[in-house]
């Protein structure tokens, strides 16, 4: 319990009877705020090149596993491999069989 009024920003104080210490650092004050942006975003343009660079090689094609919807049985979820229809055929929407 304090023993007096809290002041207003008690809350940004990091106290562990130690050393007391702000809660939010200012620990990069010398780096210039265009700097610092450019950082942001060349992060951002690794991580978004990383994920073209495995949009490439494309993961899914070198899969040694089995596709779900392969061995599934047919419950008529509308669970369907891609571009594909339930029976397996792929009828244009206008044709009918009589």
């Amino acid at each position: 319990m304090p023993e007096g009024p809290l002041y207003e920003e008690h809350e940004l104080i990091w106290d562990d009877r130690v050393a007391a210490e702000m809660c939010i650092d200012f620990d990069a004050s010398f780096v210039p705020t265009r700097e610092a942006f450019r950082w942001w975003l060349g992060g951002f343009g690794f991580f978004f090149g990383l994920l073209g660079l495995v949009a490439l090689t494309d993961p899914a094609s070198v899969n040694p596993c089995v596709n779900k919807a392969e061995t599934m049985p047919d419950l008529g979820l509308p669970f369907l491999p891609t571009g594909g229809s339930p029976e397996g055929g792929e009828e244009e929407e206008g044709e009918e069989e009589e």
